[in-house]
């Protein structure tokens, strides 16, 4: 076990955290808002947020023909699009969180792992927290149903008062509270339009709390991140400190990308091998 539950720690979730429950990755996005909007029923929403079709057509074409691999980098060069792509991405996320939800309940993987050590008896949820790149609420809602399969209502109360002690943070905001628009609901006029209010990624820069809480984790676990250089100077204001240690997963990285991660400024360490998310989280506390 190379952490202790009275570590303050910060789980750094990437766009890899949730790959396996069947959640695009960043160039995966952008290819299927293509093929997405492709169709006229989904252009039609669009239409009736009062986006023309000749704009629609030309954000497909956009997509098509960039040479930026992600609708981020996209939208930093061209923000006159912010609009067009927050409908279109929350629409796909909607329609993914909907149609991928059993894929959650696997044991094996990411989801129940962190579940495990959030149940775990010697588990403080004073000492962690959790920052997710991701706009999907698959992790909250994993979380919920889960405790409530599996327990009784006196156990699922208590375990319920714990998870939601552990502070969470969605960097770029999400696809809406549950209450008001459901995990999984319709992507319709409704839904997809209170998307304008909730997604601020894009050239957005990382809030300060997200800084202020990183900056005061001792240990750092990165979940399926990519190690964006841009991304990593900012949230450590430059450097990570020397005080802090970092782990992280290594899985289908690229060379670049692992150069990035384990150089001076921010010394990830992949315990020595390419862990996938379950496994990292397993050798890190549970073994």
């Amino acid at each position: 076990m190379e952490l202790s539950y009275n570590d303050k720690t910060v789980w750094v979730l990437g766009a890899g955290s949730n790959q396996e429950y069947g959640f695009p990755l960043g160039n995966e996005l952008k290819s299927q808002i293509v093929k997405s909007l492709s169709q006229e029923n989904d252009k039609d929403i669009l239409v009736e947020a009062g986006i023309p079709k000749v704009q629609i057509q030309d954000f497909i074409e956009t997509l098509n023909r960039t040479t930026h691999k992600t609708i981020d980098q996209l939208i930093g060069v061209k923000q006159n699009l912010t609009k067009i792509a927050t409908y279109a991405i929350k629409k796909l996320l909607l329609e993914v969180e909907r149609r991928n939800a059993e894929m959650l309940f696997d044991a094996t993987k990411t989801y129940a792992r962190m579940f495990e050590i959030l149940n775990h008896k010697e588990f403080n949820p004073s000492n962690l927290s959790i920052i997710t790149f991701n706009y999907d609420r698959s992790l909250e809602y994993f979380f919920d149903k889960y405790i409530h399969y599996n327990y009784s209502d006196a156990d699922a109360n208590r375990i319920n008062r714990i998870v939601m002690m552990v502070q969470k943070q969605h960097v770029y905001g999400d696809l809406g509270d549950r209450n008001l628009v459901a995990y999984g609901a319709n992507p319709n006029n409704k839904t997809v339009f209170s998307a304008e209010k909730q997604l601020l990624g894009f050239a957005e820069t990382i809030p300060e709390v997200v800084k202020q809480i990183i900056k005061a984790a001792t240990k750092l676990i990165f979940i399926g991140f990519g190690y964006h250089e841009q991304i990593m100077r900012e949230m450590f204001n430059g450097t990570c400190p020397r005080t802090t240690i970092c782990y992280g997963t290594s899985h289908a990285l690229t060379e670049h990308q692992k150069t990035i991660a384990t150089s001076a400024l921010f010394r990830v360490d992949f315990l020595g091998a390419e862990y996938q998310a379950a496994l990292l989280l397993k050798k890190l506390y549970l073994e």
